[in-house]
């Protein structure tokens, strides 16, 4: 084993010595203090018998002993108790003589008492002061003197025979001033309440039949409840017709459907009963003419289709920015669903918006000449108009039935001085024809009369020969939808029935 083992195995050695005698030493100084701090008891409150301290006794009452030692103990009482709360508490004090031979524990729990019952003898002096015999009386009677009014009062009792009245003597009760003043108020009071009222409901009344007086006003005699979509703005004040279309700049531009701007003068309301035709389109009336009152409306349907629920929503802001910027009051004249109303109409368009036609064909001779055409057409009473047709006028001068080229192509002077025709289209439009039986007879007898001198046939869509029987099919056809039409309000070739189908 050489040096260097040896120093080592020391050197461990001695660490661990060293180690050894540190823990030792710090458990002695552990142990040392654990027995410094947890000393055993002197004595046990609960097995051992109390011992009393004359000095902590001394020391705890020393506000109420005076000599300890003597056979005398003073206790003080610095409050007495005092029936009569007017007198003011005066100090006093009160002794208790002890005999001699008196233990100092029994002394003790006497002391005790006394110190006890000065505390309760201080709350009974700070309580307010018993009420007195005359105020509870008092109170009594405020509480329960309603219902000795009330038994005072007399009572009436019906038993099942007739007994003689007995007459009750009520004592009268008087009343304060201040309750008959309050009696007074209360009752004017309540007259102003119900003259407001009267008021109010008067008011209500009137504002009332002015609303009724809004709804039943008249609408422009062009104007159609099925069909148009109003509103009528009654202005606070005739402006001028000038100032009114400054304002519609631009407030009816884009619009796919027909819109009506009318306007009425308060001079025209009062001197007519019937206020329809006093109306008049805005675009009509003179730039310094004073207006009262505005009828806008649009049209729910036409042959394109009904108002789309975006149009409607335009003209709807379009007319209250117009009613907002005049100062003016809106009455719609139309509630509900105006989208399903305009849906409606629009179905009713396509059930009754039917045209009836014929044609005339060329026989075995061929197709005629335009200019033999064309004076045949002329001589029963045709017209040629710009847009290609002929036109057949009633007595009115209004058009009833037309006749053009049944290949779509256009009849004008040149073209029928230079060609020849194959066949020709006899057509009504039921919607705009007002007596439709008579129409559609006049362009039957006029047909055949043509058809004699050109020596064509006369024949359907299909190209079948139509005879009387035929013809009259059709004719009661035409007489089935303007009933429909007549039905629904709409009277076939008026202005709305025009407006309508155009």
């Amino acid at each position: 084993m050489t040096n260097l083992y040896v120093l080592l195995i020391a050197m461990g050695v001695l660490i661990i010595a060293s180690v050894f005698a540190y823990n030792w030493w710090q458990e002695r100084k552990y142990y040392q203090q654990a027995e410094k701090n947890f000393t055993p008891l002197q004595s046990d409150a609960l097995l051992d018998d109390p011992n009393l301290d004359v000095n902590k006794v001394k020391d705890a009452f020393e506000d109420t002993i005076i000599d300890p030692f003597s056979s005398k103990i003073k206790i003080s009482q610095t409050e007495s108790v005092d029936t009569n709360p007017s007198s003011e508490s005066n100090e006093k004090s009160v002794e208790e003589f002890l005999p001699d031979d008196v233990s100092i524990n029994e002394a003790y729990a006497q002391l005790t008492k006394a110190r006890a019952a000065s505390q309760v003898n201080q709350r009974i002096a700070d309580a307010p002061p018993a009420p007195r015999s005359e105020d509870i009386k008092a109170i009594f009677d405020d509480v329960f003197g309603h219902k000795n009014k009330t038994a005072n009062e007399p009572h009436l009792t019906e038993s099942p025979k007739q007994a003689e009245p007995k007459i009750l003597h009520t004592p009268a009760v008087s009343q304060p001033s201040d309750q008959v003043h309050a009696s007074a108020n209360n009752a004017t009071s309540d007259q102003n309440i119900a003259n407001n009222t009267a008021e109010i409901d008067t008011s209500d009344e009137s504002k009332a039949s002015d609303e009724s007086k809004v709804i039943e006003l008249a609408l422009p005699s062009m104007l159609h409840r099925q069909m148009d979509y109003t509103a009528i703005l009654h202005l606070s004040r005739e402006i001028p017709a000038s100032t009114i279309v400054n304002t519609l700049i631009g407030q009816f531009e884009g619009y796919d459907k027909p819109v009506f701007v009318h306007t009425l003068t308060s001079n025209a309301l009062e001197l007519a009963e019937d206020v329809a035709p006093l109306w008049t389109l805005l675009k009509e009336v003179s730039p310094h003419q004073k207006v009262s009152k505005i009828a806008c409306s649009i049209q729910l349907a036409d042959r394109s289709g009904a108002i789309s629920r975006n149009l409607l929503n335009r003209f709807q802001l379009a007319v209250s920015e117009l009613n907002k910027q005049l100062n003016a009051q809106l009455a719609w004249q139309e509630t509900g669903d105006i989208l399903s109303k305009a849906n409606a109409l629009d179905a009713f368009c396509i059930e009754v918006d039917k045209t009836i036609g014929f044609h005339l064909v060329h026989g075995e001779q061929g197709a005629f000449t335009g200019t033999k055409l064309k004076g045949l057409a002329e001589a029963q009473g045709f017209r040629l108009s710009s847009d290609g047709s002929f036109k057949y006028f009633d007595e009115s001068g209004r058009p009833i039935f037309i006749m053009f080229n049944r290949e779509n192509f256009r009849f004008n002077v040149e073209m029928l001085r230079n060609s020849v025709i194959k066949g020709i289209t006899f057509q009504l439009d039921i919607p705009h024809i007002a007596e439709n039986g008579h129409a559609f007879s006049q362009m039957v007898q006029v047909a055949k009369q043509m058809n004699i001198g050109l020596n064509a046939i006369l024949v359907d869509e299909g190209n079948k020969v139509l005879g009387d029987a035929q013809l009259e099919k059709i004719s009661q056809q035409l007489k089935a939808i303007h009933s429909n039409m007549l039905t629904r309000g709409i009277v076939p070739g008026s202005e709305s029935a025009v407006r309508l189908f155009s």
